[in-house]
């Protein structure tokens, strides 16, 4: 059976629409996914990332430094000296995401920059939950669920930092954007499903049970 795993779950979660009937296909429990490598070409280039799902941070470590003798054309060591490595990782099962924004301390300008009309996602456990068992029993394209990951998005892409541990490191590749883009203040849900990228749907089309007991629709931001 597929796994939810959830971290940092907000008390409130936003998406944000500029056509009014997308947002009430979503409060009327109808959604369509991405892919996540839909957004590196998107037509919208405040939201475009074109190193989306690879992740990559700079390392502190020591350098190896390597000298060539111009004369032999042989190697030769000059030691070890403070640097950084350049980690980059890529998750290669297909992704689709469901884009929202943290609205627990209320809608900000970076989160209202995607449109007017604005989904409430009032109880953010429950759509998550509706989101798994939605992905559980749709076609997937012939593919099958593997998990769905529920967490805020790190905005450290290609800042200084620790290498992350096998599971963060994973995350990282869906779940990470530049400092550019933090006022988004995106919390995602990544639906990864079993096989590979080749022959992968561009989106999938999910329809959740009961929108009405985590979904409400605003034309205005919530108080």
């Amino acid at each position: 059976m597929a796994q939810l795993v959830i971290k940092d779950l907000p008390s409130r979660l936003v998406r944000a629409f500029a056509e009014r009937d997308h947002a009430a296909a979503m409060v009327a429990g109808r959604i369509r996914l991405r892919s996540i490598r839909y957004y590196r070409e998107i037509e919208d280039e405040g939201r475009r990332d074109s190193d989306e799902s690879v992740g990559r941070l700079r390392v502190p470590a020591d350098v190896q430094r390597v000298a060539i003798d111009l004369d032999g054309g042989l190697p030769r060591d000059l030691g070890a000296t403070p640097g950084h490595l350049n980690l980059a990782t890529e998750f290669l099962d297909p992704t689709y995401l469901v884009c929202c924004s943290d609205a627990s301390a209320g809608v900000s300008s970076g989160i209202v920059k995607f449109g007017d009309f604005l989904v409430d996602i009032f109880n953010p456990k429950g759509f998550s939950e509706a989101v798994l068992e939605a992905a559980g029993r749709s076609s997937l394209g012939g593919r099958g669920l593997h998990f769905v990951d529920a967490f805020p998005v790190e905005y450290t892409k290609g800042d200084v930092g620790a290498a992350p541990l096998a599971g963060a490191s994973m995350r990282l590749s869906y779940g990470q954007k530049p400092p550019s883009f933090a006022d988004e203040k995106e919390f995602r849900l990544a639906v990864v499903v079993t096989g590979g990228l080749r022959d992968a749907p561009e989106f999938i089309d999910l329809t959740l049970e009961n929108p009405r007991e985590y979904l409400r629709h605003f034309e205005s931001p919530p108080a």
